[in-house]
């Protein structure tokens, strides 16, 4: 029974590399610079168009005194790595940190301002007056906003 060949796992680059004499591929390898390892972190640029837009989402939120302060105490960081985050965009945060940004945001936007505290599922917890609902309209947990449970 005749083996079937496994396929080739190279790039059609690399074997193109690969039919070159060893001079012409240094060469060739050279000019392709350096390969871009897995799992390799990615610079805030022109690369980043979502990260370019939160940050130009979140930046107008920031410039009372005193809110990346607070920011970053609720990210876990410190008030420096926002700057770098937002001001200078030298750095990205991990992907925890960009989901809280992200709930975080959509907290600030709703009116609502968020808490240290995390819910059971993992989301920030909006604390101050929702605007999204009416008094008295019930919440998720079917309670009547402003009421009491005895």
């Amino acid at each position: 029974m005749a083996k079937t060949p496994l396929p080739d796992s190279r790039g059609p680059i690399e074997i193109l590399l690969d039919s070159l004499p060893p001079a012409a591929r240094t060469s060739a390898r050279r000019q392709m610079g350096p390969r871009r390892t897995v799992g390799a972190t990615i610079r805030p640029g022109r690369d980043t168009p979502l990260w370019n837009q939160l940050v130009t989402d979140i930046r107008p939120l920031l410039g009372k005194r005193g809110e990346k302060a607070q920011l970053a105490r609720l990210l876990g960081l410190q008030r420096q790595a926002v700057n770098e985050y937002f001001v200078s965009r030298r750095r990205m945060p991990d992907a925890e940190r960009t989901l809280l940004l992200l709930e975080w945001l959509r907290l600030r936007q709703a009116g609502r301002q968020a808490v240290r505290k995390l819910s059971t599922h993992g989301m920030l917890i909006g604390a101050g007056p929702a605007r999204d609902r009416a008094p008295g309209q019930p919440t998720a947990g079917g309670h009547a906003a402003g009421s009491s449970r005895a």
